[in-house]
């Protein structure tokens, strides 16, 4: 009695294999009807039809069926069209045979086009594995790698990319329709635009996604009511905020813990740190404005609407002329704006007429930051509060690992990692044993105990030791040694404040966050979006770190262990 196909978006070619769009409303008016099959085809853009059979019909049935759409045939649609569908119905009324054929016009667009309405569908445009996008990314990942460069690989390939689309020329070209975005757009797949070098902004967002995704980076897309544009997933767990910014404003916080960065891409003529920063206070403004937002995940929005798998003109990798030093003067910009924000905040603070304890702290922090554990000292002794005790006392040891007092430090957490609740500093207490035991001035024994003791102080304890894959086992803390000093003498150009080996951690894509250790660790925003959190409130625990380096494109998990110590803030 009725036949209907949902419009087709030829992007979403592989949506519709698994998801029904076909729609047939059957009736059996009161009589005994059998053997029914139904068969839909969309000539042209099907190979075969879809078919589905039914033993006996309800006196009134509704059937869904997905549709197998032929990809070479849906990308030579150059504009959209209606194609007109049909379905045989064939079927048994009292042992006699009868077939019927239905008909019905579905709107078919082109690979281009998106439904706006339908914002995840977006995924199916960041297709990471176009050859020319992978070929370029990667070799991008290798171009400017650079030894003495202290970020997280994960931003350091970020910015190679955005700098390679910079110096190629890429030009930002506004959409003509004004007033926001259109229910159904145009856009440009990633080989297309690498290939011309211009687009608006979903364009170029869609670009710079695949090729973060291709090398292994984590990215979704952000959707405004008249803007698009991306954020990346930079490793780093959202308490570690400081080893980029002061602000936290500056980032986004995902649900699995880590810390985003947004990237305003129709800022190519201004450098990657400009698009940062403008992304940012996009952000923000539309929180405040209470605006709707759409943060696409792209890995998980992949498992409804895979990447398309169009074949496009090849586009052979060029190297910019100045990328390598381009590159490396955004990185530079970046920490040089975020010791300049260190000095600033030191400033602004002892220049206050009275220093709050939270200020004395924060003081105390700001100077480990600049690997100054004596000011650091200064402040933390100025600190009056029986309630804060345990943490500043945390604080205290800190700055004697950080001088490389282990035994002062160790006699601070042996007094007081029984009396904290979180585990906080049985883990650090963890931490010292084990930077003590694989430089040889510890013991295997005394790291076993510290483990398992706390583990018993607090489950959580567990969840965070795990995460850093520490295992007490000596053959494993033996290798991960060896791992740690042949990588240090590969890539002597580190400068670190203590020789202390590396911890290999796990890629924890959902497992654990500063926010675990602290209900009030990151305070969710309502308006902000689904898994992610607004950045304006503090967090209550954080890790300090003064030139740690998530290092290698072969082993980016593998972090300084002065990194993983925690840090109490109030």
């Amino acid at each position: 009695t009725g036949f209907k196909i949902d419009t087709i978006y030829a992007s979403s070619v592989d949506y519709y294999a698994t998801h029904e769009s076909a729609h047939i409303s059957l009736q059996s008016n009161d009589r005994n009807v059998s053997d029914v099959k139904l068969s839909v085809i969309i000539p042209g853009i099907m190979k075969a039809p879809s078919e589905v059979k039914i033993s006996g019909l309800l006196e009134k049935q509704d059937v869904s069926l997905c549709l197998v759409l032929d990809k070479d045939s849906v990308q030579n649609i150059n504009n959209s069209e209606v194609i007109m569908s049909r379905v045989e119905i064939s079927y048994s009324i009292d042992g006699h045979k009868e077939i019927k054929t239905l008909t019905s016009p579905v709107m078919i667009h082109n690979i281009n086009s998106i439904n706006w309405k339908n914002p995840r569908s977006v995924a199916s445009f960041v297709v990471k594995n176009d050859k020319s996008i992978r070929a370029v990314s990667r070799e991008l990942s290798k171009a400017i790698l650079d030894s003495t460069v202290l970020i997280p690989i994960s931003i350091h390939n970020a910015i190679a990319v955005f700098e390679y689309l910079r110096l190629r020329g890429s030009k930002y070209v506004s959409d003509p329709v004004a007033g926001g975005l259109k229910p159904v757009d145009k856009i440009k797949y990633p080989g297309q635009t690498l290939s011309d070098l211009g687009g608006d902004c979903d364009d170029f967002s869609v670009l710079y996604a695949a090729m973060l995704s291709s090398i292994g980076i984590n990215t979704a897309i952000v959707i405004y009511q008249d803007h698009v544009n991306v954020i990346f997933d930079t490793g780093i767990m959202a308490g570690r905020y400081d080893k980029i910014c002061l602000h936290k404003s500056d980032v986004i916080i995902h649900e699995n813990g880590n810390i985003w960065i947004p990237i305003e891409v129709t800022k190519f003529n201004e450098g990657f740190v400009s698009a940062w920063k403008t992304a940012s206070k996009k952000y923000n403004k539309s929180l405040q404005l209470c605006e709707n937002i759409d943060i696409i995940d792209v890995s998980e929005a992949w498992e409804t609407y895979p990447p398309a798998s169009f074949r496009f003109e090849s586009v052979p990798f060029k190297k910019p002329v100045g990328l390598k030093e381009s590159a490396l003067r955004e990185i530079k910009k970046m920490t040089g704006i975020l010791h300049a924000e260190i000095d600033n905040q030191i400033s602004y603070l002892t220049n206050k007429n009275t220093l709050t304890n939270r200020d004395l702290n924060k003081l105390a922090f700001l100077y480990m930051k600049k690997n100054d554990p004596g000011n650091a000292r200064i402040y933390l002794q100025k600190v009056k509060s029986n309630y804060l005790k345990i943490g500043i006392e945390n604080n205290f040891a800190l700055t004697h690992v950080l001088a490389g007092e282990f035994y002062n430090a160790e006699n601070i957490f042996n007094k007081y990692y029984r009396k904290d609740s979180t585990g906080t500093i049985a883990i650090n207490r963890v931490l010292l044993h084990y930077i003590k035991y694989i430089t040889g001035i510890g013991d295997l024994h005394s790291f076993k105990q510290a483990y398992e003791e706390a583990c018993n102080i607090n489950r959580l304890a567990i969840e965070i030791l795990e995460s850093f894959d520490m295992s007490y086992s000596q053959e494993k803390i033996r290798s991960v040694n060896i791992h740690s000093q042949n990588k240090l003498e590969q890539k002597n150009k580190y400068s670190f404040p203590l020789s202390f080996p590396l911890v290999d951690l796990k890629r924890r894509q959902s497992k654990i966050s500063l926010n675990t250790l602290s209900e009030t660790a990151v305070e969710i925003d309502n308006r902000a979006p689904r898994h992610f959190a607004a950045t304006g409130s503090e967090t209550s625990i954080g890790t300090i770190g003064t030139k740690g380096v998530i290092k290698g494109s072969n082993d980016e998990n593998s972090l300084h262990i002065f990194e993983l110590l925690f840090w109490f803030e109030f």
